[in-house]
């Protein structure tokens, strides 16, 4: 029959109407769809209605049994309602209603029936060819995003792409990227949107990977108090049977994102999981390199190689270098796992107070140092003042620090070994003043 020669449901429906408006032009014609058959006609098309309408009662028997429903008076056929069904469902009913001027027998219901069935089978095949192509259309997409994500990107270029391909295809408004940092630590990568930079976004993304073990579809979220999005995908990111991270998809709006672009969504994030966690690792192992063990802040030669970086792109800068006074008494009091565990402290708070442009660093032994770009002396000595009292405060066993601050100036010719020298002979001098002080070099 024709209709199988047509790709497009639109015009399925369109031949099978003018079908049944040509044998039956005086009877009234209408057609119903079910609630997931989406098709684009310029023709009146309703959906499946339960409600206690009769006609609506004699459609929706139609489509829920598959079969031909018949309404009579005086028994004479009124009107027919006709399903269009296929192999695999039925896809919505064709109403025929007649009046005085259009008369139905028992011998259309053979006709209209066959007409009806081999339009729903038409429409069946053109929802599947329409539903390969779809799919087609998605592998294609993962293809090129993982082949895109083996040419070598780092974590933040990896991050960025899989956010903004991610906006492109579902219009998220916020994406989380959430890691799991080591033990119990939450890491929320930067290339997450605003909303993840919030101060209290961290003790969101807590819960999140907590609470959300496998990949979840919601569409009314509730479960954080305080959430201003209603539509949430979140889903995770493995390797083998581990949980590193999740990546979360929200919109305000309630039901914002269908079924459909979860699985898509979800099998996007798997194919790129591979790609996140080799980054990860590489990341890790590239910090590790520069990082000390024990303080977890950076280290000397890291440091140096920044300072004489950051000379060529900056006008000024200031180093702050703190020893920590009476350390080997800690030591011989307490023994060097205390001594180790005080270094630890002290680093914490260092790192509180250091900002993103900031560079924290153990100079070596209970020595550590804070470089920061773009700061005057003043502005640093003050720094300085804040570390050394929140480390009173802070630090148990109890240690103060003494701290030497020195600067320079782009206008002036000095080195970055004479910027050590002057910061290093402050430190000695503030050591002579009888420590827990800030000495200017």
């Amino acid at each position: 029959m024709t209709l199988f020669t047509k790709k497009r449901k639109a015009a399925i429906v369109k031949t099978v109407i003018n079908t049944f408006m040509h044998f039956y032009p005086k009877c009234k014609i209408q057609l119903l769809l079910s609630q997931d058959t989406n098709i684009d006609i310029d023709f009146p098309v309703e959906s499946i209605a339960y409600n206690d309408n009769q006609s609506m009662n004699s459609s929706t028997k139609a489509f829920i049994s598959g079969e031909v429903q018949i309404e009579k008076q005086s028994d004479v056929i009124a009107n027919l309602f006709v399903p269009l069904t296929g192999n695999q469902g039925v896809y919505g009913v064709v109403q025929l209603l007649g009046d005085k001027d259009c008369t139905l027998t028992e011998r259309e219901i053979p006709f209209v029936t066959n007409v009806a069935q081999t339009a729903g089978k038409a429409i069946e095949n053109a929802s599947l060819m329409e539903h390969s192509k779809h799919h087609i259309s998605e592998l294609k997409l993962i293809n090129d995003v993982t082949h895109h994500l083996n040419s070598n990107l780092d974590l933040k270029e990896i991050t960025e792409y899989i956010r903004d391909k991610i906006k492109e295809l579902c219009q998220a408004q916020e994406i989380g990227f959430i890691f799991k940092n080591g033990g119990e630590d939450v890491t929320v990568l930067q290339a997450s949107t605003d909303y993840f930079h919030q101060p209290d976004s961290l003790q969101f993304a807590t819960f999140l990977l907590e609470q959300e073990k496998h990949a979840t579809f919601h569409g009314n979220y509730h479960a954080y108090t305080g959430l201003p999005y209603r539509s949430l995908l979140v889903i995770p990111m493995e390797q083998g049977l581990d949980v590193y991270g999740v990546v979360v998809i929200m919109h305000p709006s309630t039901y914002f994102f269908s079924f459909e672009m979860f699985k898509f969504m979800q099998s996007l994030i798997q194919h790129c999981s591979l790609a996140f966690f080799n980054a990860i690792l590489k990341e890790e192992l590239q910090k590790a390199v520069i990082t000390d063990d024990l303080t977890r802040l950076y280290s000397r030669k890291y440091l140096e190689e920044k300072i004489i970086q950051q000379r060529e792109i900056t006008a000024e800068g200031s180093l702050i270098l703190f020893d920590i006074d009476d350390f080997k008494k800690v030591n011989d009091t307490y023994g060097h796992h205390v001594g180790d565990d005080v270094l630890k402290q002290v680093a914490e708070v260092i790192h509180q107070f250091s900002d993103h442009s900031a560079i924290p660093a153990r100079w070596g032994g209970e020595e550590l140092a804070i470089y920061t770009p773009n700061k005057q002396i003043a502005e640093a000595v003050a720094l300085a003042g804040e570390v050394c009292n929140n480390v009173e405060k802070m630090t148990n066993p109890t240690v103060t620090l003494s701290c030497g601050v020195s600067t320079w100036q782009n206008d002036l010719n000095d080195s970055v070994s004479e910027l050590f020298i002057r910061a290093d002979r402050a430190l000695y001098k503030a050591k002579q003043m009888g420590k827990n002080s800030v000495v200017q070099g």
